[in-house]
């Protein structure tokens, strides 16, 4: 059996909660975004619930990681619709209200 390969987008996230993750730092929340814009040109397929067990997994508070995986989720819709440019497709409007807010 092979080796899993090594996720350089998960380990860049163990990084940044292991050097603290504030979401009162300005410097925290930059690195963050980093997190977001580095998942979405390697186009992992997580969700915000994905990211955020793996930021409880981490060592993250729950409710502060429910903020950063919503932030996350956030941030990948934009990424997404930037690179697509049209109008919310089938695929966000399953989890997107038109207000913008999240369905539960």
């Amino acid at each position: 059996m092979k080796p899993k390969k090594q996720d350089q987008v998960r380990d860049f996230l163990k990084q940044i909660v292991k050097q603290g993750l504030s979401s009162e730092s300005l410097r925290d929340w930059n690195r963050f975004y980093m997190f977001i814009a580095r998942a979405h040109a390697r186009r992992r397929r997580w969700d915000h619930d994905d990211v955020r067990k793996m930021l409880v997994e981490d060592g993250i508070q729950k409710a502060q990681a429910k903020v950063f995986s919503e932030v996350y989720w956030h941030g990948r819709s934009l990424l997404y619709n930037q690179d697509h440019c049209d109008t919310l497709t089938p695929q966000y409007s399953n989890w997107v209200r038109a207000d913008g807010s999240l369905l539960s």
